[in-house]
Order: structure tokens, then C-alpha cells, then sequence
């Protein structure tokens, strides 16, 4: 079954991303053919198969069209959605630096404007949460009516005694953590003044992590920090941070800012093309009518006499030149479609009897024709002319799977109405049963019916439950129903929460916050902030641009370690091996622990079975057996270099 316009498919292929109609831009980005729409190249996220939208020679250089606005990270994004309250750059770079419109709203410190009406509502509009500094001072003990509820300084929230010092800045103006001198950080982290633990990694790296201060260098985090701190073999980003040299310049931003791939001289590779200025891109999207290289050199005036190769297919109308194997596939890659016609010495499409021919020739099952979703690339199974032609349903109606019209109250009703049972199918009734979004209202005796008969002046639920409270905009009420979103409906209202939040399960006008570290979104430590959550590096670490994944800071040559039974051998990717350890009886799991430098694997018998360790100082290099007793058979076994934990599997 085909998807809507305005419907992306999502890499995996199962997931799909909605876009406004108004707002597509389709560029043909991926070095395949493939075509995505131009606001979700760059922006962290492969949609093209071979990510080829997120090369960084491509993505660090390239300057965004008439009416774009450009962010910080290099993406583009409509001019009109800057300065609205909302992250759409992913660096929040289009936030920064905003005038708030009109006396009636309040400029946050972190740059967002939000109505003056959301402050002091003891509901953070504000990233940074100053819509909840400076309120008026409430009595926690007379209004929670108990005695060990206390005031914070700045913010009307109410905490317990025992929240003081806990490391959570539950106040929000973090007064609950300050002055804590009985604190104890644990080795690998590092402590505000205020007297918080945060992992030593965030220590100087140019972002004011500890927020104690007026401005980043004045942050704890942030202060005493050696701008040139990097070693002679390290390049150092603009954002402070020092990363190996060897990552400059190789087509991956290492660099958050994408500072280390800037002014590079790349070697191009045999497929792709080299700019005027440098940089290199796919040959597939030369002469292809996008300009892809900054200057414009990728769609010149040689395109008109270039010369395409043996094993190519070259495109009259532009000078592109495509791969031999995309002729005649039934995807039309050149401007004109020749490849897919004379020209390309295609033969002509006949399609079956069962099936419907679109416009580029492609065969789909004729049950899609007209069926609402786009199933022809080209769109032409659902052109509106054609479709209104070929249907005679009215929109009260159900199109049924064979083109019958029956009424919608027929639909899930028991009855095979349509005569192919389309009508009684599983999928369509769920559809159907009080789903808002296919236009039906649940009345409060149980009872089902379209929204369009809301507010008609007839009792339809029988209960008159869809003639009260008609044109009432409950959303706009003293006080607000909703703790934060609110959509006023024919009938009643519905709240909804921002994003980083959800409904609560005890009052459905409520919104808890999202603890989105339960789902483990972070390789390795994840903190989690009201409406949102910080992925963090553990030192010797460094966040990658996606600021999920961590990699090693290092410039220790990788190696691979593996087991025979018989022996460990350590080998270099140049291909020179050591031998680590060796009369084994059955070695079978293996793991290493690079803070240790100690290796863990297990040795599996028939007489019995063992973990064992070795470690890189240990004397005369003899393992130490860890655990013996009542393991049968260890296959498995994981080193948790966080939590220091040795886990094993055993059958």
C-alpha cells in the first residue's frame, strides 16, 4: 500500500516522517538517484541509503537558498519557523538572538519567546526555566499541609526536606543544591561550586555545563581552562575541545561545530567529483540540474559537451550521466525521461489486466488506483480529474475495495455490504470504532457517531451529550484546563503535552515529565532534564555530532583481540599479532577492559569451567581465576566499563 504526499519514509523502512505540503523541497541528495526532501539533508539523520545526504564535504561548505535560513550546524530551515519557540535546528541556533514581538510576552534567557500569561505558572515554558525565577514566594507548609515541605528561593515550587542536597535541582533555580558541603563526587567527576557532580569529561569544553556563573566563562566548569591545552598530535575544535590530528580533514565532522573539516583539501575518490573549490561529491550528481558544489562547478557550461563513459547512459537534455543498469528500470533518472523511453530503447510496458499503468509505465494492483495514497512515483494513480471520474461516492460514503459506494453507518456493522467485505475488515474497523482521526465522537453513553453530526441541533447520542457545551472554547477559561497545550474541540477541549512530555495517568489534564533515559537513548551516560535529556561522555571520551554516541579521544592505534581455545593473540590492522596468553584448554568468551588493561574470558570443560583475568602488569603474566565454582558453560561475558561489573551467561 502506497503513503500520502507529504510522507517520508525513515531509512529502516518502517517508520515515516510527516511534512507539511507547503513546506517540501525535493532535491534529488542521495549519490544513488534517490530523492529526498531538501529540509532533512544535513541534519544529523541518514535519510538517503548510502547517507550520502550527510557527507561532510557536502554538509560543512554549502551555503542554503533564497528564503532558507542557515544554523550554526550547517542545516537549513524555512525563514518563517526562526525565532517561534522551537529547536528546528538542532543546535537551537535559530532561537538565539530573538525580539519578542509585543509587550505581552517575556524573552526566556535561553532566547525563546513565551506569553507573559506562562509565567510563574509553576509550569516551565522556558529551556532554561527563568519563566520560574523571581516569582512571588508561596507557603509550601500552609498550602501542601505538611510540615516538611519547605520554599525554594526564586520559584514557587514546593520540595521535601530530603530533596536538599540530593544532587537533582528540584527547585529549578537549583537553591536546593547549593552550599552542600557534604557532597562526595565520585572519582571520574567533577564538582560544581554549587556543589553538584557532573561527569569530569564536560570539564572545558567550551559549553557552561555547571550554570553557576554569568556567562560560559564564568561557569566552574568553564573557568581556569588552557585554550591551548591541546598535545602537539591533537587539533583543537572552536568549541574547546581537543581531538586526535589524524580526524582533521577526513570528511567526518569530529568537531560538534564541524570546525575541523573546515578550509580541508579533500582527495576526491574515483566515483565522486571534485569541486573548483575542493571539495568532492558523488559524480552521479554532476550535470543532474541541483547545484551541489558551492561554486556552482558541478553543473557548468561543460555539461552540455561532457562525455559519459562505456558502462553509461548519458541524458541529452543536462549531460548527466547515469549508470547503464538505471535504463529502462522503470524510474525515469534523467530530467526528460529518456532513459525511460526510444531514446533509452526501452520496449514498451504492458501491465495486467488486474493491474493500473501509471504515467512512467510502472505496473501497481489496480485496488490502488484512486485509493487516497500516492502508489505511482509519479503520483498519477491519484490524479484528481481521473479520480473524480472513476468514483461516485459522496464524502458521507465508504469506497469500497471494489468501487462500490455504501453508506459509512454500513461500515463494521456485521454485514458484508461492499460484497468483498472491505467494509467488515479487521484493520478498517478498528479504524472506525470512536477513532478521532477518522472523524468519529464517542458520546458519553458509549454510543458512536460522526463528528459532523456534532452541535446539529438533533439529539444523535441520545444522551445530548453532542449538543452541550457546543461553542464554548473552554481553552481560553480561568483558570487553564490543560497544564500546557490545549485544543478547543466542536464539543469539549483536549490536552496535549510539549514534546519531552505526556499525559499523566492520574489526571489526564496534567503532563508528566519524560524520563527518556529509561529507553537508554545515550551510548554511555544519560541525564535526564525536565522536557528533555543530555547525553554525556565519560573522560578519555568526546560526544559525535549525532550528541548521542561517544567515541574513544585517543590516538592508541585500535587492535583486535581473539581467542582459539588455545590461545589470545592481540593483532594490529596492519596485521602483526602478539601472543597474549596461551595453553588454553577452551577459551570461548572474551572481553577487555581498557581502563584495567585486563582481559576476561572464560575457559569452558567438560571437568569444569572457570573465568579467568589477565592483566597487562601482572607478574610473570599469570591469570587469576575469578570463579569456578557451579559455572557449567559460560558462552557469554561482558565487562561493564561503567558500573566496573563483570556479567556472564551460563547455560
Amino acid at each position: 500500500m502506497g503513503f500520502e504526499e507529504g510522507v517520508v519514509v525513515e531509512p529502516n523502512g518502517l517508520e515515516v516522517q510527516t511534512i507539511e505540503e507547503d513546506k517540501i523541497h525535493i532535491v534529488c541528495r542521495c549519490s544513488d538517484g534517490g530523492c529526498v526532501p531538501f529540509q532533512l539533508t544535513c541534519d544529523g539523520v541518514a535519510h538517503c541509503a548510502d547517507a550520502s545526504d550527510e557527507e561532510a564535504g557536502y554538509c560543512g561548505h554549502r551555503t542554503c537558498p533564497l528564503g532558507w535560513h542557515q544554523c550554526l550546524n550547517k542545516r537549513c530551515i524555512f525563514n518563517n519557523v526562526t525565532c517561534n519557540g522551537e529547536d528546528d535546528c538542532g543546535d537551537n541556533s535559530d532561537e538565539k538572538n530573538c525580539s519578542c514581538k509585543d509587550d505581552d510576552h517575556f524573552k526566556c534567557g535561553s532566547g525563546e519567546c513565551i506569553m507573559k500569561k506562562f509565567m510563574c505558572d509553576r509550569d516551565p515554558d522556558c529551556k532554561d526555566l527563568s519563566d520560574e525565577i523571581g516569582c512571588p514566594s508561596v507557603n509550601c507548609v500552609q498550602e501542601m499541609k505538611d510540615t516538611k515541605m519547605i520554599n525554594c528561593e526564586k520559584t514557587m515550587v514546593c520540595i521535601h526536606k530530603d530533596w536538599i542536597c540530593d544532587g537533582e535541582n528540584d527547585c529549578w533555580d537549583n537553591s536546593d543544591e547549593r552550599n552542600c558541603t557534604n557532597v562526595t563526587c565520585q572519582w571520574n567527576e567533577f564538582r560544581c561550586l554549587d556543589g553538584r557532580c557532573l561527569p569530569y569529561g564536560v570539564k572545558c569544553n567550551g559549553i557552561d555545563d555547571c550554570k553557576d556563573g554569568k556567562g560560559v566563562n564564568a561557569s566552574s566548569d568553564e573557568a581556569e581552562c588552557d585554550t591551548n591545552y591541546c598535545e602537539k598530535h591533537q587539533f583543537l575544535c572552536e568549541t574547546g575541545v581537543c581531538i586526535p590530528s589524524n580526524l582533521r580533514c577526513n570528511g567526518i565532522s569530529d568537531c560538534t561545530d564541524n570546525s575541523d573539516e573546515t578550509g580541508c583539501q579533500y582527495q576526491c575518490r574515483a566515483d565522486q567529483f571534485r569541486c573548483k573549490n575542493g571539495d568532492c561529491i558523488p559524480v552521479l550528481w554532476q550535470c543532474d540540474t541541483q547545484p551541489d558544489c558551492p561554486d556552482l562547478s558541478d553543473e557548468s557550461d561543460h555539461c552540455r559537451d561532457r562525455a559519459c563513459g562505456l558502462w553509461e547512459f548519458r541524458c541529452n537534455s543536462t549531460g548527466r550521466c547515469i549508470p547503464k543498469g538505471w535504463v529502462c528500470d522503470g524510474e525515469a533518472d534523467c530530467q526528460d525521461r529518456a532513459d525511460e523511453g526510444e531514446a533509452g530503447g526501452c520496449a514498451p510496458t504492458t501491465c495486467l489486466p488486474n493491474q493500473f499503468q501509471c504515467a512512467d509505465k510502472m505496473c501497481i494492483n489496480r485496488l490502488y488506483y484512486c485509493d487516497g495514497d500516492l502508489d505511482c512515483v509519479d503520483g498519477s494513480d491519484e490524479e484528481p480529474h481521473a479520480c473524480r471520474k472513476n468514483s461516485q461516492c459522496t464524502p458521507k460514503q465508504y469506497r469500497c475495495v471494489n468501487g462500490n459506494c455504501i453508506t459509512r453507518s454500513q461500515m463494521c456493522d456485521g454485514h458484508d455490504d461492499c460484497g468483498d467485505n472491505s467494509d467488515e475488515t479487521t484493520d478498517e474497523c478498528r479504524k472506525e470504532l470512536c477513532d478521532k482521526a477518522s472523524g468519529r465522537f464517542q458520546c458519553k453513553n458509549g454510543v458512536c457517531i460522526n463528528e459532523t453530526m456534532l452541535c446539529n441541533g438533533e439529539n444523535d447520542c441520545g444522551d445530548f451529550s453532542d449538543e452541550n457545551k457546543c461553542n464554548i472554547n473552554e481553552c481560553i477559561a480561568a483558570p487553564r484546563p490543560c497544564a500546557q497545550n490545549c485544543t478547543d474541540e466542536k464539543v469539549g477541549y483536549t490536552c496535549s503535552c510539549k514534546e519531552g512530555y505526556k499525559i499523566s495517568p492520574k489526571d489526564n489534564h496534567l503532563c508528566d515529565d519524560v524520563d527518556e533515559c529509561a529507553n537508554r537513548p545515550c551510548s554511555q551516560t544519560c541525564h535526564n532534564t525536565l522536557g528533555s535529556y543530555v547525553c554525556r561522555c565519560v573522560d578519555g571520551y568526546i560526544m559525535k555530532t549525532d550528541m548521542h554516541s561517544c567515541r574513544a579521544n585517543s590516538t592508541v592505534p585500535a587492535k583486535l583481540m581473539l581467542a582459539n581455545r588455545y590461545y589470545i593473540r592481540e593483532l594490529t590492522l596492519d596485521g602483526h599479532s602478539t601472543l597474549v596468553a596461551h595453553n588454553l584448554t577452551n577459551a570461548v568468551a572474551l572481553d577487555f577492559d581498557l581502563m584495567s588493561e585486563c582481559i576476561f574470558w572464560s575457559d569452558v570443560t567438560a571437568a569444569g569451567s572457570s573465568i579467568k583475568r589477565l592483566c597487562k602488569d601482572t607478574p610473570n603474566a599469570t591469570a587469576e581465576i575469578l570463579h569456578q565454582n557451579t559455572l557449567q558453560n559460560p558462552d557469554g561475558l561482558a565487562v561493564d566499563w561503567i558500573g566496573r561489573n563483570l556479567y556472564w551467561c551460563d547455560k
